[in-house]
């Protein structure tokens, strides 16, 4: 652990005390909990600022290192509250309203973050259709269908204010995109719904939330990028600022998710060995020994040590890249920087929750005992699997991204003789560990590149993309899990133990791919 994941450990503890935390209490309770974070500094508002985000990330991380005081739904209020509403506040608003966040954040005042709809969630991907109507005076928000409704809006209850993301309607009906508003949640019009209960963290309050003719101030939309001058909108540079521009916090959303899935992931590993170290099991019947050096515990435990090392490195260093574009002025994350980051984000949280459900299979009825670190307590890894997009949805983000580059002939041609090079030294046993996992990626591509062209003349494009199912996903899975080897071998950021286990560990993945 560096020096500052342990300075952030020791402050969220003395901050938290002794104080005993019920993850299924109040809303309240917990609300009150991330406020006194807040007005006690844990992460200082200016830190959203800082060069290369290192504070950012470590105080998140942290917070995931004491998921034994139950505080799964603290940890996403504290992301809601500093990445999406706070950050996105902090990357889109001018200084004055800069300067606003600051006040708002030493008062306690907590925000929320407004995008996801019920018709286009995280299954269906990103789909906005809330919009904002600029008239004389101000906006307009509606929800204009009941599926535009925002929905899992996490705080949406104890928010004070929200960051809304809806469409920019200008005075001649024209439909400028989404981009990002602050609004009042208690404003005339905001109508809030409890969601169901969850299976766990239900003090953590998510809202159904839309939006009957809600009257905000120009002021409201944020204005580093485009902004309300006499009346009329104008924005810097050719057009208006992207979709990726607007919602770039999902990009480090879903750093600070796979990182701080890894990371408890870690935690409970650690946990786990103590346990097994101490726990003694008969090998013969004149000899016990710890359960932790049983050969195949040894081995298993070895392995996704080290898998876990590479994950955590390739993040790492991914927030690292993360954090020079945004804080570039004019810049914006790279779609090969957006490809790498949906990679680590499926399958950091899916290295998590395959190897947490794997010791559990080993460990007997510790399994099930509450000091261990399963059962409920880890139900956060599956909010995790689809917060700030969902992995079978960035699975096909991360397919149509490599399509694009294979999609004419003479890379069709090289991909083709690629695999066929490949096939003929797999049969002969020639293959390095690195190069047959280039080549499984490279063959679970081009098998769906061939099976996308046979279907789609009788189901049409979109008809053979739905139909290719699992064959989509697995393919995703190579070639992420190749682009994640090859990143950290090729940056050196793992030792070659580590990123020798971890190419073996990914070959068993793909072996049937």
């Amino acid at each position: 652990m560096s020096d500052v994941d342990a300075s952030f450990t020791a402050k969220f503890k003395r901050i938290l005390g002794d104080d005993a935390i019920d993850d299924n209490g109040p809303f309240e309770e917990s609300a009150a909990i991330l406020r006194r974070l807040m007005k006690e500094q844990y992460l200082p508002i200016e830190s959203l600022s800082e060069a290369g985000l290192t504070s950012f990330f470590a105080a998140h991380r942290s917070i995931a290192r004491c998921f034994d005081r139950n505080v799964s739904g603290l940890s996403v209020r504290f992301t809601v509250q500093y990445n999406l509403f706070s950050g996105t506040v902090n990357a889109l608003g001018d200084a004055r309203q800069r300067e606003w966040l600051k006040k708002s954040h030493d008062a306690g005042e907590l925000g929320c973050f407004m995008l996801t709809e019920h018709a286009a969630g995280v299954l269906s991907g990103l789909i906005v259709e809330t919009t904002a109507e600029l008239v004389d005076d101000g906006f307009v928000v509606r929800t204009p269908t009941a599926g535009a409704a925002k929905v899992w809006i996490s705080q949406g209850f104890t928010a004070k204010w929200g960051v809304l993301i809806a469409n920019l309607i200008d005075r001649d009906g024209k439909n400028l995109g989404a981009h990002g508003f602050v609004v009042d949640m208690a404003a005339a019009g905001v109508r809030k719904e409890v969601m169901a209960p969850k299976t766990a963290f239900n003090s953590l309050d998510n809202a159904n939330v839309s939006f009957d003719g809600v009257k905000i101030p120009h002021s409201s939309l944020l204005a580093r990028h485009c902004r309300i001058a006499g009346g009329a909108y104008a924005f810097d540079g050719p057009k208006p600022p992207s979709f990726m521009k607007i919602a770039q916090r999902l990009l480090s959303g879903r750093l600070c998710i796979s990182d701080c899935a890894v990371t408890y992931f870690e935690t409970s590993l650690q946990t786990t060995l103590k346990y097994c170290a101490e726990r003694q099991v008969w090998i013969d019947p004149a000899k016990q020994q710890p359960l932790a050096e049983v050969p195949y515990m040894t081995e298993m435990f070895s392995e996704v040590r080290s898998c876990a090392a590479v994950h955590a490195a390739y993040l790492r260093h991914l927030q690292g890249r993360f954090a020079e574009a945004v804080q570039t002025e004019g810049a914006e994350p790279s779609r090969a920087l957006q490809t790498q980051i949906a990679a680590g984000k499926c399958e950091g949280v899916e290295f998590a929750t395959a190897s947490l459900e794997r010791i559990r299979r080993k460990v007997g009825s510790y399994s099930l005992m509450a000091e261990s670190p399963f059962g409920t307590g880890s139900d956060i890894m599956f909010a995790m699997r689809f917060a700030e997009g969902d992995t079978h949805v960035l699975q096909g983000s991360i397919v149509r991204d490599h399509i694009k580059t294979h999609g004419n002939l003479p890379s069709l041609v090289r991909l083709s003789v690629s695999v066929l090079v490949g096939w003929l030294l797999h049969g002969t046993g020639l293959l390095s560990p690195a190069a047959l996992l280039r080549y499984r990626a490279q063959r679970s591509l081009l098998g769906l590149l061939l099976f996308l062209k046979r279907r789609s003349a009788a189901l049409g494009k979109l008809g053979a993309w739905y139909a290719s199912g699992e064959r989509l996903y697995s393919a995703a899975r190579a070639l992420s899990l190749n682009l994640i080897y090859t990143t950290a071998a090729k940056a050196k950021l793992a030792s070659k133990a580590d990123l020798a286990a971890f190419v073996k560990h990914a070959n068993r993945l793909c072996a049937g791919f």
